[in-house]
């Protein structure tokens, strides 16, 4: 159900702010409202200025105490047991300023040596570059800093390694006789030389090195050979990396901060939470002005905490042409599970119905019929139940957990009716191992691999009823709004219809389905202000009639997926027969892993398409009928951690 929401106004002292805000944050059922809805009237001129918040030192915080957890769990590599229960803290503990401020120093120690190891990091590579750089000159015995002389031009550079150095070598002998050629070193790319000549020789040796793509470097730095400067390279490397090491043995004397830093980081959460819903307050220097929503059940609750406070508040009911409150829905343990199919629809409309408890038992039964299997669905129930009995899974995950035991539970009934035990292993077994081909389990109903025009017939049976469920809700709600006579024309006319089709296939008269035809012709252009719109807008409606057909066979998906699971299944088996049967030793290895295999990947490849064919069926065909999404969650001011739990104090 959709619980109700109360909209609530609060002004109270600029010194009462943060108390009120810490005390609606343990209760957990106040929505802020953004300060934009607050600031629409003329009265609330004196009060928009936004409440002066610290949620950028909060964000600043929260950064660095998250880089030094993620570098402390870098280098200590903290062994997690997922199995283990979350620390319990009550708030006071958890928003302790000591210890708050001992994880914060703590984060600045290990965020100092990141920066260190950072800046040993990057001169490592610029090392690595330097020596990469000056290795190919590492066979030069000069300086690579030299430099010419009154009478020599020397020259250090490159040339590409496709010119020929030989013959450059032989025409510098004869066309420049006063100069010398040294060759440093060759790679894939390059030639790496070192050219002497006279001052006099200068401009016939540029113009012949030009001609072989010569070009000049210069190691103005390097005061050494090239070999001398790689080993100053190498030797400092190892010093880094021996320094680098002392710093990471520094990190890791704070492996027993870790359980402290991620505490601080969950209490600057609360901080960071009290601070933004603060932010969405109008204030002046002495008071300030919100307005929430607030969950009706917990009405009296919040009451008590606005009654210890000098302020004036007051809380109304919201109303349908100018708000929309947020949705929180609340429902038994069965059906919370299927809110998540509905949040990733969209949330109902404040107005409109909660859908869950109205899809809930066809969604289930939809994919048990598309799972349709005895040991599939034990699996997913056995797996669905550890989840959340180990993990105490919460929130989405939670949900998901418990709707896999739910669809489980019905793939397995279903699975019982249609006599499917991974698909038919038993039969398969039976007569691999033991020479019994009449073993298996005998359905409770029928075969759809042996009847499956039975099946078909049940789908779409199974989907008119659901249809006309459809038809129903929206006539409660048409009903519920004081439109009895709008429920009466727009559903009770296609009843009327759909009524006389039955009976006409029944093998009686179709006076009934004339007297459905007529009253969607005379009903269904009521809306219109001239009389052949009238007439002629519920002829048009008529056509609708191919729509609830096309609906109807949407349905036949339930039977097609079934079929598809049980086939595969059925093939993964006798591959696994075929080979188990093959030798007495290796045969039960090979059908074990074939069945294994074989079954894990037909289950995980059909439990996706029979969720999405199972939402699609809610989404598009029955919600159709009578949804109205669009709703907005509903966001409370509350208490959520990540690293621990808290006991929640009571007001």
């Amino acid at each position: 159900m959709i619980l109700p929401m109360k909209k609530a106004r609060l002004l109270g002292l600029a010194c009462d702010r943060d108390r009120i805000f810490a005390e609606l944050m343990r209760l957990g059922c106040v929505e802020i409202r953004d300060r934009a809805a607050l600031a629409d009237g003329p009265e609330y001129a004196a009060l928009a200025e936004r409440a002066v918040t610290d949620t950028d030192d909060i964000k600043s915080a929260t950064r660095d105490l998250k880089q030094a957890l993620d570098t402390l769990i870098r280098y200590v590599h903290p062994k997690r047991n997922m199995f283990a229960q979350r620390p319990v803290l009550s708030e006071k503990e958890l928003l302790n300023a000591q210890a708050l401020q001992n994880a914060r120093d703590a984060a600045a120690e290990i965020l100092g040596h990141r920066r260190e190891i950072a800046a040993l990091n990057s001169e490592e590579g610029r090392l690595q570059n330097r020596s990469a750089a000056l290795r190919p000159w590492i066979e030069l015995s000069a300086p690579l800093n030299v430099s010419s002389t009154a009478h020599c031009v020397i020259s250090l550079g490159v040339c590409p390694a496709s010119a020929k150095i030989d013959e450059l070598a032989a025409l510098m002998e004869e066309q420049v006789p006063l100069s010398v050629l040294f060759r440093a070193g060759s790679d894939r790319e390059q030639h790496y030389l070192m050219v002497i000549c006279h001052v006099s020789a200068e401009t016939e040796m540029n113009a012949l090195l030009k001609s072989y793509g010569f070009s000049r470097m210069q190691f103005k730095d390097v005061g050494a050979t090239a070999a001398e400067a790689v080993a100053a390279c190498e030797m400092r490397m190892g010093e880094i990396e021996i320094k680098r090491g002392e710093i990471e043995k520094a990190i890791c004397s704070h492996a027993g901060e870790l359980p402290m830093l991620e505490r601080a980081i969950d209490a600057l959460g609360l901080y960071m939470s009290r601070a933004e819903a603060a932010g969405n307050a109008l204030s002046t220097q002495s008071c300030f002005y919100l307005t929430a929503w607030v969950d009706e059940t917990r009405l009296q609750s919040v009451e008590r905490v606005f009654s210890r406070y000098d302020c004036a508040y007051d809380f109304s009911s919201p109303e349908p042409e100018s708000d929309a409150p947020p949705i929180k829905l609340k429902n038994s343990k069965f059906i919370e599970p299927f809110n998540m199919v509905t949040d990733m629809y969209s949330p109902p409309d404040y107005f409109n119905v909660d859908p869950n408890p109205l899809f809930s038992l066809f969604f289930a039964l939809f994919f048990g019929i598309m799972y349709a299997d005895l040991g599939y669905g034990l699996v997913l129930t056995a797996i669905g139940l550890f989840v959340t009995l180990k993990l105490k899974a919460r929130g989405m995950f939670g949900q998901m957990c418990r709707l896999l035991i739910i669809v489980g539970a019905s793939s397995a009934v279903m699975g019982l009716v249609f006599g499917g035990f991974f698909s038919d292993a038993v039969n398969v077994i039976g007569s691999t191992f033991f020479g019994r081909d009449s073993w298996g389990i005998p359905p409770m109903w029928f075969d759809p691999l042996t009847d499956p025009l039975t099946l078909l017939i049940a789908c779409l049976a199974i989907g008119t009823v659901q249809l006309i469920f459809g038809m129903a809700v929206q006539g409660w709600l048409l009903i519920r709004d004081g439109k009895p006579w709008d429920a009466v024309m727009d559903i009770g006319s296609w009843w009327l219809l759909f009524a006389g089709i039955g009976v006409l296939a029944l093998g009686g008269a179709p006076w009934v389905m004339y007297a459905g035809f007529a009253a969607i012709v005379l009903t269904q252009g009521r809306r219109s202000k001239n009389i052949f719109g009238k007439l002629f807008g519920g002829v048009g409606k008529l056509y609708d009639i191919t729509a609830y057909l096309s609906d109807v066979l949407s349905y036949c998906r339930l039977m097609a997926l079934c079929m598809a699971g049980a086939v595969i299944g059925s093939v993964f088996n006798m591959l696994a027969g075929m080979l188990g049967g093959a030798n007495i030793i290796i045969g039960p290895i090979l059908f074990a892993v074939v069945f294994l295999v074989g079954h894990t990947f037909n289950m995980a490849i059909n439990i996706i398409g029979t969720y999405v064919h199972a939402a699609r069926l809610q989404y598009l065909e029955f919600f159709g009928k009578f949804y109205e999404g669009g709703g907005k969650p509903f966001k409370p001011l509350t208490i959520k951690t990540n690293f621990v739990d808290i006991i929640k104090e009571e007001n």
